[in-house]
Formats: structure tokens, C-alpha cells, sequence
């Protein structure tokens, strides 16, 4: 969960609402701007469809979140079938100079 950074000793509070309850609809409330990272041919392909239908990669991303969301909620999509394996831990060696 995300935390504002405080400097005056008090505690950080939550910046996030908890997800939605079962059946509720997730999405309801207010937009909050995120960062998404994409690949180049991911960024292109939703750029081709966005301009497809004449909507903004923006309300493209927001259907592909909301029904990618609803599917998990559904149990139609496994996240555990999309985890990688950790990658193992890089060892370098220091030297002193």
C-alpha cells in the first residue's frame, strides 16, 4: 500500500481506499492518474486500436483494466499462471580501490 512520506514524525497515513467488495462494481469513485509501463509493440498496438474506434489510449487502457478486473473477480483469469519465477540475485564483488 502506498505511503505518504512524513517528515514531522506522524505516522503516514494510507493514500489507497480498500478494493472494492464482492459484487460491488470497481469502477465506481474518482480516477487517480498511474504510471504504466508498456512495451514498445503494446504501446503501438493499443495506439492502433485506440485510433480504430477514435478513442484515447487512455479509455483504452481503462477497458482493458476494467475487464482484465472483472475477470480475476470472476475467477476466469489465474494471476498465478502469469508470475514469473524470481530472478536469482546478482553476487558482485567489491573491490577496494
Amino acid at each position: 500500500m502506498a505511503r505518504k512520506v512524513s517528515f514531522d514524525g506522524i505516522t503516514p497515513q494510507a493514500t489507497k481506499k480498500a478494493p472494492a467488495a464482492p459484487g460491488e462494481p470497481v469502477n465506481k469513485g474518482s480516477y487517480r492518474s498511474v504510471g504504466l509501463g508498456l512495451k514498445e509493440l503494446e504501446l503501438a498496438e493499443v495506439e492502433a486500436i485506440a485510433a480504430q474506434y477514435d478513442l484515447s489510449r487512455n479509455a483504452i487502457l481503462r477497458l482493458a483494466v476494467l475487464r482484465f478486473l472483472e475477470q480475476v473477480r470472476a475467477g476466469k483469469v489465474s494471476i498465478e499462471d502469469y508470475k514469473e519465477p524470481p530472478k536469482p540475485a546478482k553476487h558482485r564483488l567489491k573491490h577496494d580501490l
